[in-house]
Parts: structure tokens; C-alpha cells; sequence
């Protein structure tokens, strides 16, 4: 049951940190339809001779296009639905397999109790 526990909580954090990299990647989709609106607009003269396009928040620290971008939070979303499969499986077959032990025990307990019993008394007296 502490297994099952464990994997349980583990499950449970794994899916905000897959809605992290879900934003992740929606943001970084965001930016390639952005680059690409940027591309088509650039192209587009307008009758004032001046194009229209957007430009793409400036970050520095991120030398990576969208395209890569979104590769590299991919994978990392595919590895954490691999492990929350596992650890969903992990909790649920630890605490069935610790239900199963528990129900087995109780079943036993019933059986003895029963076997315990003075049978000749149940003949003489009515049910109830």
C-alpha cells in the first residue's frame, strides 16, 4: 500500500509538469506561426510602401527556432507520459494486489469462524 501510495503521488505531480510543457509547446507554436506570418506579411507591400509584419519577442538566452523548440519539449512530454502510464500502473496493481491479500485474509477469518461453530446446534434451534 506505501508502493502504491508513492506511485500515486508520483502520477499525480507528473501532471501539472506535462501542463507545463503543454504551455511550452503551445508558446513555442505560437512563435513558428508567428516567424511564418512574419515571412508571408515581409512579402506583402502595402499600398503605402511600407510592409506590415509582426515581430517576435527578442530572447536572447533562447538561440533555438520554434521548430527545434517544440522537438525538444516533445520528447520530454512523451518521457513523462511513458512514466505516468508506469506509475498509474504501479498504484493501481499494488493496491489491488494489497485488496486481493485483504480480502483473502477476511475470507479465511469467516471460514474459521464458521468451522468453529457447533453444527448440532443450528439442527436443534429454528433460524433467527
Amino acid at each position: 500500500m506505501i508502493i502504491g501510495t508513492i506511485a500515486a503521488i508520483i502520477t499525480g505531480a507528473l501532471f501539472p509538469i506535462m501542463l507545463f510543457l503543454y504551455q511550452k509547446v503551445v508558446n513555442a507554436l505560437t512563435d513558428l506561426g508567428k516567424l511564418q506570418t512574419n515571412a508571408t506579411a515581409s512579402t506583402i507591400v502595402t499600398s503605402n510602401n511600407s510592409s506590415e509584419c509582426f515581430t517576435l519577442p527578442s530572447n536572447s538566452t533562447n538561440s533555438k527556432s520554434p521548430h527545434e523548440q517544440i522537438l525538444y519539449y516533445v520528447h520530454f512530454y512523451v518521457l513523462l507520459g511513458f512514466l505516468s502510464i508506469f506509475f498509474y500502473w504501479m498504484a493501481w496493481a499494488s493496491w489491488i494486489i494489497a485488496a486481493e491479500r485483504q480480502i483473502r485474509r477476511i475470507r479465511y477469518a469467516l471460514f474459521r469462524n464458521i468451522l468453529r461453530q457447533e453444527i448440532g446446534w443450528f439442527d436443534v434451534r429454528n433460524a433467527g
